[in-house]
């Protein structure tokens, strides 16, 4: 299980979490972009951004190989890195991602996400429970 990324973010200092949205309502009828980090140390970190288009409303979005909805994936101190969008295909891609709550007046985003990846480069990646619930 990767742990609960938080939502700070801050220029020049290490943190152990960083977590941003964006998202943007005029492009591909509304796209949604989550990317976590965690670094490690100095030179070693973990990233996952997902992504996808026509997300405007409360629902289920299913993550799977070469959808609109994709998952990117970098490790650096394993030199493991893919996406689902492009070749290589990775061999298992199962995910959702739950939108629990979509206020565009307030410009608030809640929900959760899970996903399970394997490759051959990178073996079976696999985060549960994973949630956010920011401001974009």
């Amino acid at each position: 299980m990767l742990a609960e990324w938080s939502s700070v973010y801050s220029r020049g200092g290490i943190l152990d979490n960083v977590l941003s949205v964006q998202y943007d309502p005029t492009y591909g009828m509304g796209s949604l972009r989550i990317t976590a980090e965690r670094i490690i140390d100095a030179s070693n970190y973990v990233r996952i951004s997902i992504h996808g288009d026509t997300i405007n409303t409360v629902g289920n979005y299913q993550l799977s190989f070469q959808s609109k909805y994709s998952v990117f994936y970098s490790a650096t101190s394993s030199s493991c890195s893919f996406n689902t969008y492009d070749p290589p295909t990775p061999t298992i891609v199962s995910g959702v991602l739950a939108i629990s709550k979509f206020d565009t007046n307030n410009r608030i985003i809640s929900g959760t996400f899970s996903f399970k990846i394997s490759t051959v480069e990178c073996g079976l990646i696999e985060a549960t429970e994973g949630r956010f619930d920011v401001k974009y």
